[in-house]
């Protein structure tokens, strides 16, 4: 047996990277104090969230956007949105208050540690979704801390260039991407729109179903930008897929939008840029993510055809 990690960490049966992220997450936690019975796997994407049993709390570890984002500047601004928010009687996940949220770093990982919140077997409700994420957009405009603007595009044009480096795609694909960020960054700098505080990432995706509501994490996009940047967040999916139009006009009511088509259209093809940039760096570990990226791509071609 291989006696750097415990018996249950070879029982996951995952690559050699989740392994090293659950022992770094039981590492830290146990050197703060908890105690740990059984480290339960949640989600392991773009970051993987570890349940920490028997104690509340779900380690939060970058392993995607931790190869792409330098120091943990970015998970320090996640934790301290969201204890601002916490304080503020916002609906969202709060870092945990058992144990420092962090962020820490170790093991060449930086992870931040959050509260279990239980969750109901529904999907969230798109309406009560989009009031509480306007509940947390208006907390948010009484935020002290700095935030980047425009971040999330910024950093999908720098992935671009990634992703050619490595040769990740065609390079039609990388041109195509390339013309995309010039042509909606362009018009959405020409409309001199006032900037706001945003979540960064507002799929329903990340919303919890719980006995307190809808409550929305996954803090570490946030920036400052246009207001029809999360409005495309949440109506691009649908618009790709041609699918759960309905939800997603609840989500948009309960936010209480007010966007012109026009309007919406260019932040739907905006984040599908984005969400392409991100999805071609995910494929290259995960190859269940191809099909959607290349869904992506259709859907930028398509509309940069018919103009």
């Amino acid at each position: 047996m291989d006696k750097q990690f415990p018996r249950w960490e070879l029982q996951l049966d995952r690559s050699s990277l989740t392994r090293r992220v659950v022992a770094t997450a039981v590492a830290v936690a146990s050197q703060l104090g908890l105690r740990i019975d059984e480290p339960v796997i949640l989600h392991d994407t773009n970051n993987t969230l570890v349940h920490l049993r028997p104690a509340p709390v779900v380690a939060r570890v970058a392993t995607m956007t931790g190869t792409v984002r330098e120091g943990p500047a970015w998970l320090r601004r996640e934790v301290e949105v969201a204890s601002f928010l916490t304080a503020a009687g916002a609906p969202v996940v709060p870092p945990s208050r058992q144990i420092d949220p962090g962020p820490h770093e170790q093991n060449g990982l930086a992870l931040s540690f959050w509260e279990l919140v239980e969750q109901i077997d529904n999907p969230p409700d798109p309406g009560a979704a989009g009031q509480t994420l306007r509940a947390c957009h208006e907390a948010l405009t009484e935020y002290p801390g700095d935030l980047p603007r425009y971040a999330a595009l910024e950093e999908a044009d720098r992935l671009v260039k990634l992703i050619a480096a490595e040769g990740l795609l065609t390079p039609a694909d990388v041109a195509l991407l390339e013309r995309v960020y010039k042509r909606v960054r362009a018009a959405i700098d020409s409309l001199e729109l006032p900037l706001q505080a945003l979540h960064g990432d507002a799929t329903l995706g990340n919303v919890l179903t719980t006995r307190r509501g809808p409550l929305w994490g996954d803090f570490e996009d946030t920036f400052l930008g246009p207001a029809g940047w999360h409005l495309g967040c949440l109506a691009s999916g649908a618009r790709v897929y041609g699918s759960n139009r309905e939800v997603v006009a609840a989500a948009l009511a309960g936010y209480g939008a007010t966007i012109t088509e026009e309007l919406l259209d260019l932040f739907i093809e905006a984040r599908t840029f984005q969400v392409a940039a991100w999805l071609a760096l995910l494929a290259r570990q995960h190859n269940g993510h191809r099909g959607r990226l290349e869904s992506r791509l259709r859907w930028l071609r398509e509309r940069e055809l018919n103009g």
